[in-house]
């Protein structure tokens, strides 16, 4: 079901418009929805294209341990990609020859995927270049042995290699938590001024249950009983206040409980952005 061989995975992504990473919290909840209502709100987004995991998020999800219930869930989708950041490597060696300039472009996206831990970076750029592709790997369990966002920037880390290998790929995340948003927010959407983001050449998006229920309603599809089986009441929403059918420029955050978010995304006075 889970396609892990390299050839294989690089005809897909080549001829892949649009890939789905899926990080472990949404998973997790997910499929939890799927179980218990026998919905599948990411379903509807991802239709026939690729969703891919990392070995991180799998090892997160006990995976090797499941009784049946992960496999269930991830069934639905015709394409599901295992890609394991010890093989990223070798996305640039099919890449880029000599073999010197491969190393040189695989150090490079490590410098990108991790540019938020000033101390991992500053490791990295001092790795020689014949000891990158033990080195880096190395770095990475060490820094994240502890497991807290291993699995999100294990994701970053993927997402980085298809920009740069197939960078016709349109990336969409899809998670929950906030550390995922600032994680991906804080390598792809920061811009100096205007003319950078407008030359900006990623398409790189982040999905919450929030936002894919705001995209389905606004299909003009019925959202009234996905609301109670996906959104957690507590957790804080950021959105943007809509007044007069503008949409003011600051982003604010706040929990709503259900009839409320319901009401403000049906009135049109919100534009949720995760």
């Amino acid at each position: 079901m889970i396609i892990t061989d390299f050839e294989e995975i690089t005809d897909i992504l080549d001829s892949s418009p649009r890939a789905f990473l899926y990080d472990t919290v949404a998973i997790s909840r997910h499929e939890l929805a799927y179980f218990r209502h026998g919905v599948s709100m990411s379903q509807s987004f991802i239709n026939n294209d690729v969703v891919i995991l990392t070995q991180t998020i799998l090892d997160e999800l006990k995976f090797s341990e499941d009784t049946g219930r992960y496999t269930n869930f991830l069934q639905q989708f015709p394409k599901i990609i295992l890609i394991d950041e010890t093989s990223l490597i070798d996305y640039f060696h099919e890449m880029y020859v000599p073999k010197q300039r491969a190393l040189s472009q695989y150090k490079n996206c490590a410098i990108r995927s991790f540019q938020s831990i000033q101390s991992l970076v500053d490791s990295i750029k001092h790795i020689e270049t014949d000891e990158i592709e033990r080195r880096v790997m190395d770095l990475f369990l060490t820094y994240f042995s502890s497991g807290k966002n291993k699995g999100e920037y294990s994701l970053l880390w993927l997402s980085n290699m298809l920009c740069e290998i197939f960078p016709k790929i349109s990336i969409f995340f899809i998670g929950l938590d906030r550390d995922l948003y600032n994680i991906v927010n804080h390598c792809y959407h920061r811009f100096k001024d205007i003319g950078s983001e407008i030359r900006s050449p990623y398409d790189v998006r982040v999905l919450s249950d929030e936002l894919m229920l705001q995209a389905l309603l606004r299909r003009g599809e019925s959202i009234d009983s996905l609301v109670g089986c996906y959104r957690d009441e507590v957790r804080k929403v950021l959105y943007k206040e809509i007044s007069g059918g503008i949409t003011a420029p600051k982003t604010i955050e706040g929990a709503m409980d259900n009839p409320l978010f319901l009401e403000r995304l049906k009135q049109g006075t919100i534009e949720v952005i995760y």
